[in-house]
């Protein structure tokens, strides 16, 4: 079984997680740190990457650049890597 841990800029949260997943006998290996990027990390390439500007397919609202922090950006950029891992099984980006 794979694992995908998210994670930000909190450096106590790795080795305390590694802690509990040794104490569960779950092998290191097959943990996937996803810890790129943080907010601070998200230039203006990678924004212009990743932000589609219009009506969201979901709740058919208009969707502004200046609505979106960076904050949330990141996390849920995290998430769709951490879903594009578990689809595809290896990284294309």
């Amino acid at each position: 079984m794979k694992y995908y841990v998210i994670s930000g800029i909190d450096k106590t949260r790795r080795p305390r997680l590694e802690n509990q997943f040794i104490i569960n006998n779950v092998d290191l290996s097959n943990v996937n740190w996803i810890l790129y990027p943080n907010r601070d990390e998200i230039t203006q390439s990678l924004y212009d990457k990743i932000i589609i500007h219009g009506v969201s397919l979901s709740c058919k609202m208009n969707i502004h650049h200046t609505q979106l922090r960076l904050g949330q950006i990141s996390c849920t950029y995290k998430h769709y890597l951490a879903l594009h891992l578990c689809t595809f099984k290896t990284p294309t980006f």
